[in-house]
């Protein structure tokens, strides 16, 4: 097959695939990033505890909300006992007098509190806490953003609004400022990258800005983080998250390693540890809903910290859709000299299998490249490429066959459905009176021109009245009816067949102005059992044709058209079919050369 036609189905799978990116996205791309979470989840660092607000707590401390004492007392033992830091996944807007308490505790060691922005009357507003525990401790933003399929997929660490009412510089998420922490980092240190851009020339200009999704980076010392950052231009809101490998769900109907019971923290190990507290019951409240499954917002916390702490956080290759036109390239040369359909099927799956395995192995080192849009893409130009091809050969091999033929022999690897098949029709055998005549003034190329002409005008009919065109041998010409076209009478239709047959002999004869003894043709119509089927060496080349008495009695009896004076000559079993349909002339019984009994001959003498 001509190559142009396997790099246009590549090309125009490329152009669908970016065209129709965020369809793919938004459903299949998630679908497949989830398959290689779950894959491949992540281990919640050692370092990591959550202490769960559970119903072992409740039944010890009454029901939430619990007094403030209490979380006092356990962050003072926590300091006591070595731990690294503590988050306090609670929101504690309200003034109460035990804040002082609270207070102090939370500033004796690295502590941080629940923050939450909400929607005010003219912008988001500023997460609220009680000033007595604002000013000793840190306060990190905690909501979360889901996707179309309610996933989180991705974890925030900074944001900022562009109005009067918010701080200049970001505020952070629990788990960027405990990763802070631990490396020693100020806050206030941080650079932010958006598309390349300085957040100082990003933020004044959000309802402007180009981009509603770009790549950015969190930089400070010793590290950079690449995020993704995505712009609210009707909020302001500038956001920076990370897609994280999330590890199996531990809370939320289940317990695992790094989970305790509120009310057991005391008697754990805490040296080094950090602690991440919050609600943990078998209830709908603060549930997120993860690609490895339902876990409860403090874990999905402890989740974004463990990825920054064990660098388990995922980056997004820049310029993905340069995968496209180099699949499309792959494929053009792996499919280009291939033509059966399973071998390009097996090429297509060999390739798909290797996208897939290297995908997961970037992925399993920290990199996160499209997956299932190429995968579709390949099958989808395999496809495209199969199409084009069956429809190429089956127009080639209707040109040099049947069409019925042409089709079982595309969908047949050994060409077994080919196998000679017994029917009962009719067949006509015509042949060019006057050919070496006609030749004798012609070069050969100018012959095989006038003989297409005139296979092509003759062809027309035999087809308009259900014959099919089986072989040429050079002016003669084999034709069947009745199969594999399904017709009434197949007899009648030979004889109306080959009487226009003479109609445009006649009018070929007049576009090439040569006499009836340079031009004339002679037809026999027999009919009978014969096979119908391939001949030829099997695994070769074959010839499909069609073999039977009739067709030797029809070589023979139209040899006598001449000496008849009669074109259109018909067999007994013929007229027998045609009865009193058509109006036929018996020509008596005649010895037929080459037969060894002589036959009763008709013609018509109107069809």
């Amino acid at each position: 097959m001509n190559r142009y036609v396997a790099a246009l189905a590549a090309l125009l799978v490329c152009l669908a695939a970016l065209s129709f990116t965020s369809i793919y996205d938004s459903k299949l791309e998630l679908s497949s990033y989830n398959f290689r979470q779950q894959t491949f989840p992540a281990k919640l660092s050692d370092r990591i505890l959550i202490g769960g607000l559970d119903e072992k707590s409740a039944e010890y401390f009454g029901p939430l909300p619990w007094s403030r004492e209490v979380f006092a007392l356990l962050v003072s033992d926590l300091a006591e006992r070595g731990a690294s830091g503590v988050f306090l996944d609670l929101i504690f807007d309200l003034e109460k007098s035990e804040d002082v308490q609270l207070g102090q505790a939370l500033g004796a060691m690295f502590s941080i509190v629940a923050g939450a922005i909400e929607d005010g009357k003219h912008a988001l507003q500023v997460p609220t806490v009680s000033p007595e525990i604002a000013r000793r401790t840190a306060v990190g933003v905690i909501n979360k953003d889901e996707d179309k399929d309610e996933v989180v997929r991705f974890a925030w660490l900074a944001m900022t609004v562009n109005h009067d009412s918010w701080p200049e510089r970001p505020l952070l998420s629990p788990a960027l400022l405990a990763f802070l922490y631990e490396k020693g980092v100020s806050p206030e240190s941080l650079s932010y990258t958006a598309n390349g851009l300085p957040l100082a020339s990003v933020r004044p200009n959000t309802r402007e800005f180009p981009h509603h999704h770009c790549p950015g980076r969190i930089e400070g010392e010793g590290f950079s983080i690449p995020v993704s950052v995505s712009v609210n231009q009707n909020l302001g809101l500038i956001v920076f998250s990370l897609p994280i490998r999330y590890g199996l769900p531990q809370t939320y109907l289940d317990s695992g390693p790094n989970v305790v019971s509120f009310v057991d923290i005391p008697d754990t190990e805490l040296a080094g540890k950090y602690l991440f507290i919050g609600e943990n019951t078998r209830t709908a409240i603060d549930v997120v809903k993860t690609p490895t499954g339902f876990m409860k917002g403090v874990e999905a916390h402890a989740a974004a910290f463990s990825a920054l702490l064990e660098g388990s956080y995922l980056q997004q290759i820049t310029n993905a859709e340069l995968l496209y036109p180099g699949l499309a390239l792959v494929l053009l040369l792996l499919l280009d000299k291939v033509h059966r359909g399973r071998a390009m099927i097996a090429r297509c799956i060999g390739l798909a299998g290797v996208v897939l395995v290297l995908n997961l192995a970037l992925f399993y080192f920290g990199y996160w490249i499209p997956l299932a849009l190429p995968v579709l893409q390949i099958f989808l130009t395999g496809a495209l490429l199969m199409l084009f091809r069956t429809e190429i050969a089956k127009q080639t091999f209707a040109s040099l066959t049947t069409k019925e033929a042409a089709q079982e022999m595309l969908v047949s690897d050994t060409g077994d459905a080919l196998e000679a098949t017994t029917v009962n029709a009719t067949i006509i055998v015509s042949d060019i009176r006057g050919y070496t005549t006609l030749s004798e003034t012609r070069t050969p190329a100018q012959m095989v021109e006038l003989l297409n002409q005139y296979h092509t005008e003759t062809v027309a009919i035999y087809e308009r009245f259900g014959g099919r065109a089986l072989t040429y041998q050079g002016d003669a010409q084999l034709i069947v009816f009745g199969y594999p076209n399904k017709i009434k009478n197949p007899a009648k239709a030979s004889v109306q067949a080959a009487a226009g047959l003479q109609e445009a002999v006649l009018n070929l004869r007049k576009l090439w102005n040569v006499s009836d003894d340079t031009f004339s043709v002679g037809a026999a119509c027999c009919t009978g059992s014969v096979a119908i089927g391939r001949l030829g060496a099997k695994g070769e080349q074959i010839q499909y044709t069609v073999i039977g008495d009739p067709v030797r009695r029809a070589h023979k009896i139209q040899s006598l058209s001449g000496e008849l004076d009669s074109p259109v000559l018909m067999d007994p079993e013929t007229a027998a079919q045609i009865g009193t349909q058509l109006n036929l002339e018996s020509l008596g019984v005649i010895e037929v050369p080459g037969l060894s009994q002589p036959l009763e001959l008709f013609r018509p003498t109107s069809a």
